[in-house]
C-alpha cells in the first residue's frame, strides 16, 4: 500500500512538503499501537550522497523487509526527541506483517553515519543491529553534497571557497554536538563537505560500538555500476532469502559542471590520509585514487 501511495504522490505532483506533512498524519493516527509495531533491525547509516536511497528503495521491495513509513526518519540524531513511541509508528504492526511474510524490518537515514550520538543511542534500541554502510569517492560525494546545498540550502560560495575555510568551523561546531546533544548546528549539518568524507573516523566510532561483524561497508561506485551484484552481499548480510528485484532504480541522479583539475587535485589530497588508513582497516582498497586522472 505504501508503495502504491508513494507512486500516486509522485505521478500527480504533490509536493514535498505535503508528502511530508501526510507522512507525519499517518505516523502521529500510529502512535497509540506503537509497541505493537515492528521494531528495525537493520539501517543504512550512510553515508550522505552515496547511493543510500537506491540501495534502500531497492532492498524494501524484498518479500521479507517491512517497509516504514519515511526512507529517512532520522529519529537517532535530528528527532531523537520525539520519543521511542513516535519512531515506532513509521513501522507496520507485528500483525499485519507477519501475515505478509516480513520477517524483519529497517530504515536508511545518512545522516546517522556522522552523528556523535547515533551509535550508542542505536545500540541502546537494538542490541543487536546490522548496519549497512555505502561508501563514495569521497572528492565525488564532498562535490555532490556542495550542489544539494547550492540546491536546497542556498550556498552561495564557490566549491573551492567552501572547502578552503570549512575547517576554520567545524570543529566548533563538531564539539558543540557531541557535548550538547539538543544542539544540532546548522553549518555542521549543510556545510560539511570535506569533514563527512574523512570515513575512517566515522566507521571506528560506529566499530568500537557495534563491532566489525556488525557492519557491512560497500563500495558505491560497484553499486551503480552492478547493483546485481551487490544486492546478494546485503542480503545474505541481512539472512535473508537470494532476491533481485524487477529492475534497479538509481534516484536522486544530478547533472551540473565539474570540478575544475586544480580544485579536484586539491581535494584528492586532503583526502588521501584518510583513504589509505579506510583501505588498512578495510584490508583492501577502493582505488579512488584511479579516478583522479580520469
Amino acid at each position: 500500500m505504501l508503495k502504491i501511495l508513494r507512486k500516486k504522490a509522485r505521478d500527480t505532483n504533490i509536493s514535498v512538503n505535503a508528502r511530508a506533512a501526510a507522512k507525519e498524519l499517518i505516523v502521529l493516527s500510529r502512535k497509540p499501537t506503537a509497541v505493537k509495531r515492528v521494531r528495525p533491525t537493520f539501517f543504512l547509516i550512510g553515508a550522505m550522497k552515496a547511493g543510500t536511497t537506491s540501495l534502500f528503495n531497492n532492498l524494501v521491495l524484498h518479500p521479507q523487509i517491512s517497509e516504514p513509513v519515511s526512507k529517512e526518519i532520522r529519529y537517532f540524531d535530528f528527532h531523537f526527541n520525539r520519543g521511542e513511541a513516535w519512531y515506532l509508528a513509521h513501522f507496520p504492526l507485528i500483525r499485519s506483517a507477519q501475515k505478509r511474510g516480513e520477517t524483519i524490518a529497517g530504515e536508511a537515514s545518512p545522516s546517522y553515519m556522522f552523528d556523535p550520538h547515533a551509535p550508542d543511542r542505536i545500540k541502546r534500541f537494538s542490541p543487536n543491529s546490522r548496519l549497512v554502510i555505502m561508501l563514495r569517492n569521497p572528492v565525488d560525494r564532498a562535490y555532490s553534497h556542495y550542489q544539494h546545498s547550492v540546491r536546497y540550502w542556498g550556498e552561495t560560495r564557490s566549491f573551492a571557497d567552501a572547502i578552503r575555510i570549512e575547517e576554520d568551523w567545524m570543529g566548533e561546531e563538531q564539539e558543540l554536538r557531541i557535548k550538547d546533544p539538543q544542539q544540532m548546528p546548522v553549518k555542521r549539518i549543510q556545510y560539511s563537505y570535506l569533514t563527512r568524507g574523512r570515513y575512517i573516523e566515522q566507521i571506528m566510532r560506529w566499530d568500537s560500538v557495534f563491532g566489525r561483524e556488525n557492519l557491512l561497508i560497500l563500495q558505491a561506485e560497484e553499486y551503480f555500476q552492478k547493483p546485481e551484484n551487490i544486492m546478494p552481499k546485503v542480503l545474505s548480510f541481512l539472512n535473508l532469502a537470494d532476491w533481485q528485484p524487477e529492475q534497479f532504480q538509481r534516484l536522486n541522479m544530478a547533472r551540473y559542471k565539474q570540478l575544475s583539475d586544480d580544485v579536484r587535485d586539491q581535494t584528492y589530497d586532503y583526502f588521501t590520509e584518510s583513504n589509505m588508513a579506510l583501505y588498512e582497516y578495510l584490508g583492501k582498497s577502493f582505488d579512488w585514487e584511479k579516478d583522479r586522472y580520469d
